[in-house]
């Protein structure tokens, strides 16, 4: 399951509960800022930083690939609606 796909499953279900939502919320706010402080401690941020930024122009370049052939993008969509299904199937099945 995507970092995606259980936020909006989450938000999903904690949007009528008001206080479930300032949980999670807050829960986000807190890792937020402890990712904050140890980013500011740590020296060593710069090759961080650089991987993500190799990252994201490999990322650029495969999605400029990816979205050209349509058999792949096909494909894609279906492997995202199984998982859909599957993650559904699992909560529905969940006490």
């Amino acid at each position: 399951m995507s970092l995606q796909s259980l936020i909006t499953c989450l938000l999903i279900v904690a949007a009528p509960e008001t206080e479930a939502m300032y949980g999670i919320k807050s829960a986000g706010v807190l890792y937020l800022s402890y990712l904050a402080w140890t980013i500011w401690r740590d020296k060593g941020e710069a090759v961080t930083l650089l991987v993500f930024a190799v990252y994201g122009v490999i990322a650029g370049r495969l999605q400029a690939l990816i979205v050209a052939r349509t058999s792949i993008v096909r494909t894609l969509n279906k492997v995202f609606a199984v998982s859909f299904v599957a993650v559904g199937s699992r909560l529905a099945m969940e006490k």
